[in-house]
């Protein structure tokens, strides 16, 4: 399920669901990455499927010129809408209009600012904008990404039909595992498959409910009919119970844009717009914290946060323990 593009550039904070309720000794699965909550960008919410090399390249120099690297952000991930068809022998196609380097050679680029490249697939046949998903074809995707130099896989949900969710996601957990490659596993199932009670043995992050909207409260259908985009406190709502599955575990409510707005699914980062710095206040995440605003001219970038919400990803652990200051 997709939300429409809202107005400003996505800066997310992946936020685990314990530093927000208490985490049990839960873990998610360890592959040797994403030991603490992965911080980054994400095209969708700004940009939909109007996504380019030029663009993700833009927005790496961004990420470093603005500081949000030396602050810990690391990922650059390309949602849907990169990928065009499949060739001959089946394997995946990059927009060559849009990509004419080619991934590879945006992975690189990428990697040459001190970051680290992700790239998004779907579960079903098709991803939520329609483009060639990776059922049927985990492994062969899963080998491309290792090649191209991905470092973090969003998967989604849409157009799955009646697969079963444990299996879909264990399908590309072991073909990611595969290639030997360490590479983020960010599971984007809504939660319809009670996810809690199996994705810390599949995925390095998962999560628990539906999209979340701009608002405090309510509850919006999708256009084919199903339920639902949902205001925060709804989203809030859905996680009593869920406590003691807390440890690579996210709601919807984690994955809120940067200036208001709608989420996409699965990102999980952090918002620190004002109603939601408030409501992370009343978890006890950040206590009050004053929210402090970078902007150092690059288009289109603009960095806010709070200093303790950072520092928790930065130095959080499974089980509630949040470590001492990497940043000094």
């Amino acid at each position: 399920m997709r939300i429409p593009a809202m107005y400003r550039v996505t800066i997310f904070m992946l936020t685990a669901f314990g530093i927000l309720f208490g985490a049990s000794d839960a873990r998610a699965w360890d592959d040797g990455v994403a030991l603490t909550p992965p911080m980054g960008w994400n095209s969708w919410n700004k940009f939909a499927c109007n996504v380019s090399e030029d663009l993700i390249k833009s927005m790496a120099d961004g990420m470093v010129g603005s500081g949000m690297k030396d602050a810990g952000y690391q990922y650059a991930v390309i949602d849907d809408c990169w990928q065009v068809s499949r060739d001959a022998d089946g394997n995946i196609v990059a927009d060559p209009k849009r990509f004419p380097s080619g991934i590879k050679a945006l992975a690189d680029y990428v990697h040459s600012k001190g970051l680290k490249f992700g790239i998004y697939s779907d579960a079903g046949e098709k991803t939520c904008a329609g483009r060639p998903g990776s059922m049927g074809h985990e492994y062969q995707d899963a080998l491309m990404y290792a090649k191209w130099g991905v470092d973090y896989l969003k998967y989604d949900w849409c157009n799955t039909g009646k697969r079963n969710a444990e299996e879909a996601y264990s399908t590309m957990r072991d073909a990611l595992k595969a290639t030997g490659r360490p590479i983020v596993f960010s599971m984007c199932e809504w939660g319809t498959a009670k996810p809690w009670l199996w994705a810390k043995d599949v995925g390095n992050l998962w999560r628990t409910t539906s999209d979340i909207s701009d608002k405090w409260s309510g509850a919006k259908k999708w256009p084919d009919g199903s339920c639902c985009e949902l205001g925060m406190l709804n989203i809030v709502d859905l996680q009593v119970g869920l406590e003691s599955f807390a440890g690579g575990v996210s709601s919807a409510f984690q994955s809120v844009v940067h200036s208001g707005g709608a989420v996409d699914c699965g990102k999980r980062f952090a918002q620190h717009d004002a109603g939601h710095q408030r409501n992370f206040d009343q978890q006890g995440s950040h206590r009050g914290e004053p929210r402090r605003t970078w902007t150092r001219g690059q288009p289109g970038v603009e960095r806010r946060g709070s200093g303790n919400l950072v520092e928790a990803n930065a130095g959080w652990q499974p089980g509630g323990a949040v470590a001492e200051s990497r940043r000094g």
